[in-house]
């Protein structure tokens, strides 16, 4: 077996490596710049420190905070302590350097550019609720990137830290807005994380520029699983259709919606115009008892669940209802809809959580206009016009599904008592030869113990 490689990659979904060669370890290809999961947090070379903003903290508590950094070699990181300057901006801290009893500025050096976890120790002197770290790697040739950030009382496990794997961050204004224009855009990262140095990266009036903070990877913008419905800014309606409900009866609708804070959320009901294509609408909102057509209004920009009561006056098999929320400034996001009639547990809503949802045409093809105008055969938005270039189907979308990128399969390879011992996600498959045939192992499960006898064979997962 001389010179063939430990390990030998193959495509995308893929880990593949030689069982007669122990100790060895292949994955496929993490996210660039992300330690675990799928987002981290980039900071810019002319604006190295990220500031963790507005937390609540006690005196004299101590307080321990973890964080995993990936820099330039030699590179100094450390955490920095304060209180924001009330009132004033671009924001200041005044500086509580004192309470930072170990891993301070500058206290550790990058050994090299991959990824390593650090920790300071933080004792406030008072208690307050506009307390802020930063992390910081100066001075820097090139961005630095944090993950995986957690801050806790000693002695406890809860994280004060939200959102410290950057899975559902966004690019914000301070006050949570993510579309908006100039300065802010560049500063603000889940309305916590921000930068003083913004200034130094910043080309005012140009939102999509140059940041001093960038979300880095594929954040997750679902609610729960896998996947969600996006809703385009310019069609921010998505109908559900079509629906069979029974005249007089009490239905129940609640769904699960992330949009701007302070934007309308609410839900439509009619009956489709037959024949009439793009869709048409017959209002039937004096249906709705409540929750109707901006009857909520989104504290924040964070997921939240609403509720809706729909009471047909007929009975009909073309009925729809919408999830609503205009005028926005950014596209938003709808997951886990559920529509059950009064005494019933049945979901009258299929795959309301659009775990298996696709792009389609009315009939079900991928192809031309009506791919902006429909997912599911069921979701579609009359406002596709308004988004849609007619005669390219890979452009803007009315709807879109969501996804979070599916975690690549892994396997490792350890040699113990005369066995050899694979651990791995996805389904295991086996060869004798690396160019195949590969078949799937019976009844493998993680942990897979193998007698190391006999010819070499080669293990690989898939997904």
């Amino acid at each position: 077996m001389n010179g063939i490689p430990p390990a030998v990659r193959f495509p995308t979904g893929f880990a593949v490596l030689i069982l007669a060669l122990v100790s060895t370890h292949a994955r496929a290809q993490p996210v660039p710049g992300v330690h675990s999961g799928n987002a981290s947090l980039r900071v810019n070379k002319s604006s190295p420190r990220a500031n963790y903003t507005g937390l609540s903290l006690n005196a004299n508590t101590t307080y321990t905070l973890t964080y995993w950094v990936k820099t330039e070699k030699a590179a100094p990181i450390g955490v920095t302590f304060g209180t924001d300057v009330p009132g004033v901006y671009p924001p200041q801290l005044t500086d509580l350097g004192s309470s930072v009893l170990a891993g301070g500025y500058g206290s550790s050096k990058a050994k090299d550019t991959n990824w390593h976890q650090y920790s300071a120790t933080l004792r406030p002197l008072q208690t307050s609720d506009i307390f802020a770290f930063g992390i910081d790697s100066r001075p820097a040739a090139s961005d630095f990137y944090i993950d995986d950030v957690v801050l806790v009382v000693r002695g406890s496990t809860t994280n004060l830290v939200e959102d410290g794997g950057f899975e559902t961050a966004y690019q914000s204004h301070f006050d949570g807005a993510g579309g908006g224009i100039g300065w802010a855009t560049a500063n603000w990262v889940d309305r916590h994380w921000y930068s003083e140095y913004a200034w130094q990266v910043h080309t005012f009036g140009q939102p999509d520029g140059p940041k001093a903070l960038t979300i880095e990877g594929t954040p997750a913008v679902v609610h729960s699983g896998g996947r969600a419905l996006r809703v385009n800014r310019a069609s921010p309606r998505a109908n559900y259709t079509p629906l069979t409900l029974t005249a007089g009866t009490p239905y129940t609708l609640t769904y699960w919606v992330k949009t701007e804070a302070n934007a309308p959320v609410g839900v439509t009901f009619s009956t489709d115009v037959p024949g009439a294509d793009p869709s048409q609408r017959v209002d039937l909102s004096s249906a709705i008892t409540s929750g109707g057509e901006g009857a909520n209004t989104a504290f924040d920009t964070e997921w939240h669940e609403y509720t809706a009561t729909i009471i047909p006056a007929s009975t009909s098999s073309r009925f729809s209802f919408g999830i609503d929320s205009r005028p926005i400034a950014t596209d938003f996001y709808i997951d886990d809809v559920l529509l059950i009639a009064e005494g019933s547990t049945t979901n009258q809503v299929e795959d309301g959580n659009f775990e298996t949802a696709f792009q389609s045409h009315l009939n079900g093809d991928g192809n031309g206009w009506a791919t902006a105008n429909w997912v599911d055969l069921h979701w579609q938005s009359e406002f596709a016009s308004l988004v849609h270039v007619t005669g390219n189907p890979a452009g803007p979308k009315s709807l879109y599904i969501e996804a979070v990128p599916a975690a690549q399969p892994t396997v490792r390879i350890a040699r113990l008592n005369g066995q050899v011992t694979l651990t791995f996600t996805g389904v295991l498959q086996s060869a004798e030869a690396v160019t195949g045939g590969w078949t799937s192992v019976t009844n493998a499960i993680s942990p897979y113990a193998i007698d190391a006898v006999g010819i070499a064979k080669f293990y690989r997962t898939k997904q």
